[in-house]
């Protein structure tokens, strides 16, 4: 299924798995010192370009299937397609049914970023914070849900 609608994106060529796929669309990403914007660019276009794609995707799948796109950033080298596979897993944990075909560049606040990150590893990580803000009231005698008291900390921690 992956395959088939892969067939359709005009000018690249692709090896797919089980699970997942790997483009390649020739010489014209960024250069070897790594063009951050064109690269960033580049795998939006890839994205929306995949987003093009994704109805014959949803056509094929078994009705009621969960389908979801993950989209690493483009890379110039071999050595950088773990980074990108890592990307882009991580960009699929953060897919959902609003914005089925997710890159990675689109991951641009907090909220979109934790929600890749195992609810288990969340759970720790407000455990953790929970924790700090209660030492931090506990040291100062500031009751920090109170946005005053809030204010007076972000002023002491500005100066």
């Amino acid at each position: 299924m992956l395959a088939e609608a892969l067939g359709h994106l005009e000018g690249a060529r692709w090896a797919a798995g089980p699970g997942g796929a790997v483009l390649h669309e020739g010489p014209d990403g960024p250069d070897a010192n790594g063009a951050a914007a064109a690269g960033e660019a580049a795998t939006a276009d890839l994205a929306d370009r995949l987003r093009a794609v994704w109805p014959l995707l949803q056509a094929c799948a078994e009705p009621g299937a969960d389908l979801r796109l993950g989209v690493g950033a483009r890379t110039a080298s071999v050595e950088g397609l773990r980074a990108s596979l890592c990307q882009a897993r991580f960009a699929l944990t953060a897919a959902d049914e609003a914005v089925a075909v997710r890159g990675v560049e689109q991951l641009d606040t907090l909220a979109e970023l934790l929600s890749g990150v195992p609810p288990e590893v969340r759970g720790v990580y407000v455990n953790t914070v929970h924790y700090r803000i209660e030492r931090v009231e506990a040291l100062t005698g500031r009751d920090l849900s109170r946005l005053d008291h809030k204010l007076d900390l972000y002023a002491a921690l500005r100066c």
